[in-house]
């Protein structure tokens, strides 16, 4: 597979974890063995200059910049710095002395509710003039011809005094974001004389401004999914589009970003590049503050290969040949077990309470929890053969991860057959096994990284501990609401609240986004108190698109109490009486079309409900 791409890059999210000048430049040397010729430092505001200093324990000095800068020289690589100019700005906008700048200033709510610090006020001169500063600052660091201003996930904006104003129509709002990041542009190009590189995420939601872009801003396509053939928008109904025809025709350069969660992602959106006039891939390395870094440098290698000059052969050739490189083996016993592995980033699972109180409507993956036990088996093997050596930090990394993985997959099949009335694994071997893991993980933190981040290590340890036992207690003392829902295209953010009636008062049961990663059709368990007799479930839904409903139960000592008809419906609702059947048939509360919501604020805010009355089952 050839690509000819000009930029073959790959990203260190130094913005949600730091790491250490030592590490940085031995990423550096381990990227230019394997055919990389840039580095994208997505750094936010880490860099430590006159108009904002993060802190010596939080930033980079311009010193340390440099420094990686040279270093990066040395070895024919070039560093391009990614920084943030309206969303993502958590990191400054926590900080009191920048709070004016914010879009959410006080108490004001979001498109999601809360009222995160996360974009800047596009309407305030201080916001120009502050983010004109900064990108100066950090772009006289850095010498490559490309700056990456983000743009991405900026849904808070029109929010404000200033900016609700301009945003009383769509159109408005679309023109605070265009202004803006033309602003941007003339920062960036026109003073600075760089590309400007972007995200392009919010083409979805702002598409008329986009094509009043100046043609030389290089767009930044991401696409996450296993198979990207077929390509997705990003939060509006996964809509299907071509974004590559699309910036052909426009007259735009792009380039591709997967990312490091699965090696199908990366070879079919590298694949979708073959005969059109892609510039380059950025290999993405998202979020790695409750993970080492170590496990991922096998599909940073593959990727390499993928995306070098001299790539030869098929994408498995490629594949197996990068793995065989990497760990110094023809084994291939061994190397087929770290391209299995090189599918499961994305599957990985973090352990919260929804661990254990949400599951696919058709159960567990057995068979997923059954394949990590096994490569790691397989890889458990090997671990005397790599002792000692670069490739057998990577082994352990990969082993711990794919045990944890599987403890995981075994505390959900535990937990659904707890709620199911079935016997189960002890939950205190599968808490000791995790327990262990996390051991090893603080372990190989502390070498790796810094004291802080071992504390948080073990905060993690803590905490997963705490959820299992939680779980074991609620279910001794509570009674429980069962909710089946369904949610076709996964991405809709509708905020659920439930409340129950009984005794002529009414209890709070839940509050929330409830939504499975990559199942339509699925169940929450919610814990009630245990001795009441409901009469009554009242559903409420509000936000950004909607959420289907198919059926829900209440189980406490009094009995099962189930639907028996529909005693009121507010706002939007489709066929609620398909929440009388025990079936899959579903209603929908809400807006199927979530554009439409993000278009029309009342929408957004329309609050909608079903209340049910309930029987007790005989």
């Amino acid at each position: 597979m050839k690509t000819n791409f000009e930029i073959k890059a790959v990203q260190l999210d130094l913005a949600r974890q730091m790491e250490s000048m030592n590490f940085i430049f031995q990423f550096i040397d381990f990227i230019a063995e394997k055919d990389y010729n840039t580095l994208f430092l997505y750094l936010e505001w880490r860099v430590r200059t006159k108009t904002f200093d993060i802190g010596a324990k939080d930033g980079y000095s311009p010193e340390q910049i440099k420094k990686i800068v040279k270093y990066a020289e040395t070895r024919g690589i070039d560093i391009i710095p990614g920084l943030a100019s309206i969303g993502h700005a958590e990191l400054l906008l926590q900080n009191k002395k920048f709070q004016h700048l914010c879009e959410l200033r006080g108490d004001r709510i979001g498109r999601f509710w809360g009222s995160p610090k996360m974009e800047f006020c596009p309407s305030l001169p201080e916001t120009r003039e502050f983010l004109e500063a900064y990108f100066c600052e950090v772009a006289e660091l850095f010498p490559s011809k490309y700056l990456h201003i983000g743009g991405d996930e900026s849904f808070n904006i029109g929010y404000c005094d200033l900016c609700a104003e301009k945003a009383k129509t769509y159109e408005g709002e679309q023109a605070l974001y265009g202004d803006h990041i033309q602003f941007c542009y003339s920062v960036v190009t026109g003073k600075l004389g760089k590309r400007m590189m972007m995200w392009d995420d919010m083409i979805e939601l702002y598409p008329d401004v986009f094509k009043k872009f100046p043609r030389d801003i290089i767009m930044v396509n991401w696409q996450y999914q296993m198979n990207a053939v077929q390509w997705k928008g990003h939060f509006t109904n996964l809509d299907f589009r071509d974004q590559m025809s699309y910036y052909e025709k426009e007259g735009f350069d792009y380039v591709i970003a997967p990312a490091d969660y699965h090696w199908s992602n990366i070879e079919t959106l590298t694949a979708s590049t073959q005969g059109r006039k892609c510039m380059g891939g950025i290999l993405t390395t998202w979020e790695k503050k409750d993970r080492l870094m170590q496990k991922y440098f096998p599909i940073i290698a593959a990727t390499g290969a993928l995306w070098s000059d001299d790539a030869e052969g098929s994408s498995e050739m490629i594949l197996h040949s990068a793995m065989s490189n990497l760990f110094g083996t023809e084994d291939e016993i061994f190397l087929h077990a770290i391209e299995q592995y090189l599918e499961f980033y994305g599957k990985g699972r973090k352990i919260g309470p929804q661990t254990m109180t949400l599951h696919p409507f058709d159960g567990p993956d057995w068979e997923h929890m059954r394949s990590l036990r096994t490569i790691a088996g397989i890889l458990l093997k090997y671990q005397d053969q790599f002792a000692g050596t670069f490739a057998g930090m990577i082994v352990d990394d990969i082993v711990a991860d794919l045990l944890m993985q599987e403890a995981a997959g075994r505390l959900q099949i535990a937990s659904y057959k707890m709620l199911n009335g079935q016997e189960t694994e002890s939950f205190d071997e599968i808490a000791a096994d995790i327990a262990a893991v996390w051991e090893h993980n603080i372990a190989a933190c502390k070498q790796i990284r810094t004291a802080r981040d071992a504390a948080f290590f073990r905060s993690l340890q803590e905490d997963f501990l705490k959820y299992i036992a939680d779980f074991e207690e609620k279910m001794e003392t509570c009674g429980r609401v069962d909710v089946l829902y369904v949610l076709p295209d996964l991405y809709e953010a509708e905020r659920i609240t439930i409340r129950l009636k009984a005794g002529g008062k009414w209890v709070d049961v839940a509050a929330g986004v409830f939504k499975h990663k990559d199942q339509a059709m699925y169940s929450v368990t919610y814990f009630i108190p245990k001795n009441i007799a409901p009469s009554e479930i009242e559903i409420f839904a509000e936000g950004y698109g909607g959420q289907g409903i198919a059926y829900v139960t209440v189980k406490t000592d009094k009995g099962t109490y189930v639907p028996k008809g529909v005693l009121s419906v507010t706002g939007e609702v489709w066929r609620a009486d398909h929440m009388l059947a025990a079936d899959c048939t579903f209603a929908f509360l809400g807006f199927q079309k979530t554009l439409d919501a993000f278009h029309d604020r009342t929408k957004a805010y329309l609050k909608s409900s079903v209340k049910l009355l309930l029987e007790k089952q005989k």
